[in-house]
């Protein structure tokens, strides 16, 4: 039966979030005692209702507590025959964008495999993040605190925090 598998991570600091990843006849639930592992899920033909159909959905949901942080929810379709996308929220790292809610920042990537090529990997990939805003909301201050000798080296020193793959989980920007 045709399948498409989807590595999951997820990384919470704030006691109370859980991540719930699901497909097709599948759902993991993610804590904190999680955080530096790896699942990995299976969009399956054969857990997708109907003969012909082989598109699934991969899906993940945050939750403080019971309550599903609702503004959070994110999906992509999955056909398991190509492998490839055919509709979501996560189709490019341009729709991938941090959420805040109340003090839960939520940031999340979803990396679109194809068959393994040149050492690439043939399973998608997707990571949830949440962490505390009011916990993180100086970081950078902390870091390089006004009056320091690092607020006296050149800004080409500093290294800014970002997405590690953003914009390069693509062959066509070798």
């Amino acid at each position: 039966m045709p399948s498409k598998g989807v590595e999951v991570y997820s990384y919470i600091t704030l006691p109370n979030i859980t991540v719930r990843f699901s497909v097709p006849g599948g759902t993991i639930t993610r804590t904190p005692n999680d955080n530096f592992t790896s699942t990995n899920l299976e969009v399956e033909s054969k857990d997708i209702p109907g003969y012909t159909h082989f598109t699934g959905r991969f899906s993940f949901q945050v939750f403080d507590g019971d309550q599903e942080l609702e503004s959070v929810r994110q999906w992509n379709d999955i056909n398991t025959l190509t492998g490839k996308l055919e509709d979501g929220t996560m189709m490019s790292s341009k729709d991938q964008k941090s959420i805040i809610v109340d003090d839960a920042i939520v940031s999340y990537g979803f990396y679109q495999a194809g068959h393994g090529e040149a050492g690439l990997p043939n399973r998608d990939q997707c990571y949830v993040t949440v962490v505390s805003l009011s916990a993180h909301r100086t970081w950078m201050t902390a870091v390089c605190p006004p009056g320091s000798e690092a607020e006296q080296k050149p800004f080409s020193r500093f290294a800014l925090a970002a997405p590690h793959d953003d914009g390069m989980n693509s062959m066509t920007t070798w």
